[in-house]
């Protein structure tokens, strides 16, 4: 399954950015292919909050997750500035 989320505003002279290793980049531009990463391995510890927010059990108890859907995305994340 493919997706790619792309903003209406961009344009073919629209700057994006992304930060990646040179052995990364080398592979997007010798191999025209991409590198996707598990989102639960990127730096940003904000990018999959929603999975590390405990809920209220039945008993009136936190409860951590065990399992998260986000366990199985992957993805690139680029930007503007």
């Amino acid at each position: 399954m493919e997706a790619l989320m792309v903003d209406n505003g961009l344009n073919p002279d629209t700057k994006i950015y992304r930060y990646m290793r040179i052995e990364t980049f080398m592979s997007f531009v010798e191999a025209r292919q991409i590198h996707l990463t598990n989102i639960n391995l990127w730096d940003d510890k904000w990018e999959v909050i929603l999975s590390k927010i405990p809920t209220v059990d039945d008993k009136g108890e936190l409860t951590f997750p065990l399992y998260s859907f986000h366990e199985n995305l992957y993805g690139q994340c680029w930007s503007l500035v």
